[in-house]
């Protein structure tokens, strides 16, 4: 089979980019009123980690699709996930299976290791991706189990 490549959706970027920058402005508004330390505490607390997601998604996400690098990309020997620079060999899989709220791919490795392809970040429809690496499993390695 040929070689497939698929993009960074820019939409699922935009969209996390969007809501972190929405959290991080509420969390920030000032309030009129005087209060507590607890809730001062929280606020940074809250700061810190919607301030971390900001950064991660435009590490891992923004950046990547800035240069128009590739986010998954499988041959006839490996299926390389370049969000979390991921290189699997086909003969290494054990099982692949859509997650219960259908936004993910698992792929369970003979050796017991798990990894799980966020499809909502690639550009693409999910059920194709999905299917095409099924497809892709199947015609290199028979032995290969999916479940969905």
């Amino acid at each position: 089979m040929e070689p497939k490549f698929y993009q960074y959706n820019r939409y699922y970027c935009f969209a996390w980019l969007f809501n972190c920058c929405l959290w991080l402005y509420l969390v920030t508004k000032p309030f009129v009123h005087q209060q507590s330390p607890f809730w001062t505490y929280l606020r940074i607390t809250a700061v810190i980690l919607w301030g971390y997601r900001f950064c991660t998604v435009i590490y891992y996400y923004l950046i990547p699709l800035l240069k128009r690098k590739t986010a998954l990309k499988f041959d006839s020997e490996k299926l390389y996930y370049g969000i979390k620079n991921k290189v699997i060999n086909w003969n290494e899989i054990k099982e692949i299976r859509l997650s219960s709220f259908g936004n993910s791919v698992k792929i369970i490795l003979r050796n017991g290791k798990k990894l799980s392809i966020n499809i909502g970040a690639i550009k693409g429809n999910d059920d194709e991706i999905y299917k095409s690496i099924l497809a892709h499993l199947h015609s290199i390695n028979p032995k290969g189990d999916s479940k969905q």
